[in-house]
């Protein structure tokens, strides 16, 4: 099975913030902690 590249970001926002159920986090927080890292892989392959 494969995904979009959206679909996946959007995966690992709810897993990461299902992970912290009592903390409040932003996007930009969400983005940096789990699809920062591969968004810059994905970046230095293409």
């Amino acid at each position: 099975m494969q995904l979009t590249i959206f679909t996946d970001y959007g995966l690992r926002s709810l897993m990461y913030l299902a992970a912290q159920p009592d903390k409040l986090c932003s996007v930009r927080e969400a983005y940096h902690r789990e699809i920062g890292r591969e968004a810059t892989a994905y970046n230095s392959v293409g």
